[in-house]
């Protein structure tokens, strides 16, 4: 809907005015800005995103009657975030504020047990531990109950099932109201073609599938989901319904996708943040599984048959994890990986100053320096040419794993990342077995330093950040065993 003032608005009406979820925009020079969230009554009302252009300035949080009311979070085009209490726009309490000086040390005690921490002073002058932990070999599955995320905002008064309402409410009625074709353009939120304009067109397809393609029309969206109920045969139909904005999950992905990035793009790219944007992706996931199981469900309803039990014992978010979540992380990677590298940017920082004074080695200084045991150097691998010294042949050694821990940065998938760290290992111990002419299985002590050996060579610039998201995001079933090993050597070792 386009105003005469040139203001934009597309999202959901109800009696001829702004209801539901809904974007208003003006791009005019004396009023730059736009709004992303809930609407009631035509006016601004519970969770939203302001922008103001011209002030480069985002507000998120609470509305009431147009008005910011409630709890907020300020982020400046400077970097300051903050979060305050407003009342009619005006703001009633101190902030909690976080623009922070960070601090790293080491403390070695007496015992001979060592304490490595980060600490953060606030402009409020508090000081808070942002990670410690002790001994460096204790596994980061135990050490992530010592550490936690200080300065992260929202989490508390902000719910992450509470934030966009607006748009779950109108694909839940959606649901309950049997998926009738009079509702397709309601949900929809913009005029579409309706389900029998579209069989008179015959322009139904939504995405190309040749023999197999599949209509979105309500009737065989339904008659497809029982069809597709087999994990295999169900992601791959999940994969291209979720591609389409003509699809009704993919048209939930899409809205999901343009609140996402109103929220944490351009201004809101803030590490104070990074917690709230994390559990919203893995909460888009939980939803849309749902949303399948309602669809499902209606479908099978309406063939008279039983909703099938769960035969693998995996739970709702289990199933969201595994099954949803690497399909639809492609789509909020981009602001989500952002503020994963601007909390972790002073020890990636830090790590890359190291893994630049360790390349200028040559490969038989380096395995020298990081103490690799001499009888596991692949000296075979030092092809010379005439007139070049052995000691000073750089990048040959474990090429073929440094090769494939380089791959890390080409995937989105946790669960793809930590198959290339699986397939790395397997990489470095092929090297070995080859070197000693039997099969060899690292231990941990001969396994580090060789890790550590293939990522300085494979230069990977934000590790940390990679590392963090793949233990963030990973399949809860994944935890422990062969990947939690992998992650842990890697958290050693960087």
């Amino acid at each position: 809907c386009r105003y005469g003032n040139d203001m934009v608005y597309k999202g959901y009406f109800q009696d001829n005015v702004r209801q539901g979820f809904g974007i208003l925009e003006s791009s005019l020079a004396e009023r730059n800005f736009k709004y992303t969230g809930q609407w009631e009554n035509d006016k601004k009302n519970g969770y939203g995103v302001w922008e103001d252009r011209d002030r480069g300035e985002r507000y998120i949080g609470m509305w009431l009657d147009d008005h910011r009311h409630g709890q907020g979070i300020v982020v400046t085009q400077s970097g300051i975030c903050y979060q305050r209490t407003f009342h009619a726009d005006k703001m009633v309490v101190s902030a909690r504020c976080w623009w922070a000086l960070p601090v790293r040390g080491r403390w070695n005690s007496p015992s001979g047990e060592r304490l490595m921490f980060h600490l953060v002073i606030n402009l409020e002058g508090q000081l808070e531990s942002e990670k410690t932990h002790s001994d460096p070999h204790t596994f980061p599955s135990q050490r992530q109950h010592n550490s936690r995320m200080v300065g992260q905002l929202g989490l508390r008064d902000f719910p992450v099932e509470k934030r966009w309402k607006g748009i779950y409410d109108q694909f839940l009625e959606f649901i309950q109201s049997g998926c009738r074709e009079e509702m397709e353009e309601s949900f929809m939120g913009f005029h579409i073609q309706t389900s029998k304009e579209l069989r008179k067109s015959q322009e139904y397809l939504f995405c190309q599938r040749g023999t197999e393609d599949i209509s979105w029309k309500t009737e065989d969206i339904l008659e497809e989901l029982v069809q597709h109920q087999e994990l295999e045969s169900l992601q791959s139909y999940l994969e291209k319904a979720l591609k389409s904005s003509l699809h009704p999950l993919g048209k939930l992905l899409s809205v999901l996708t343009v609140a996402f990035q109103a929220t944490y793009s351009g201004i809101g790219a803030n590490r104070h943040l990074l917690s709230m944007a994390q559990e919203e992706v893995k909460f888009y996931a939980k939803k849309i599984w749902e949303f399948y199981q309602g669809l499902l469900h209606l479908a099978l309803e309406q063939k008279g048959q039983l909703p099938p039990k769960c035969v693998d014992g995996d739970t709702s978010d289990q199933k969201a994890s595994s099954v949803v979540l690497p399909l639809i992380l492609p789509c909020f990677y981009p602001e989500l990986f952002m503020l994963y590298m601007l909390y972790h940017e002073r020890e990636d920082d830090l790590y890359c100053q190291g893994i630049v004074d360790l390349s200028l080695f040559p490969d038989i200084k380096l395995l020298e320096f990081l103490d690799v045991q001499k009888h596991l150097w692949p000296l075979k691998d030092l092809t010379l040419t005439t007139n070049q010294r052995r000691s000073l042949v750089k990048d040959k050694c474990f090429l073929s794993a440094t090769e494939c821990l380089q791959k890390l940065i080409t995937t989105v998938d946790p669960r793809e990342k930590l198959l290339i760290l699986q397939k790395t290992y397997e990489e470095i111990e092929g090297t070995v077995s080859r070197v000693l002419e039997k099969d060899y299985k690292l231990p941990m002590d001969d396994l580090l330093p060789l890790l550590m050996y293939v990522v300085s060579r494979a230069k990977i610039q934000h590790l940390g950040a990679e590392i963090h998201l793949i233990r963030d995001l990973m399949d809860p079933t994944n935890q422990g065993g062969m990947f939690d090993f992998l992650l842990t050597a890697l958290e050693v070792r960087r």
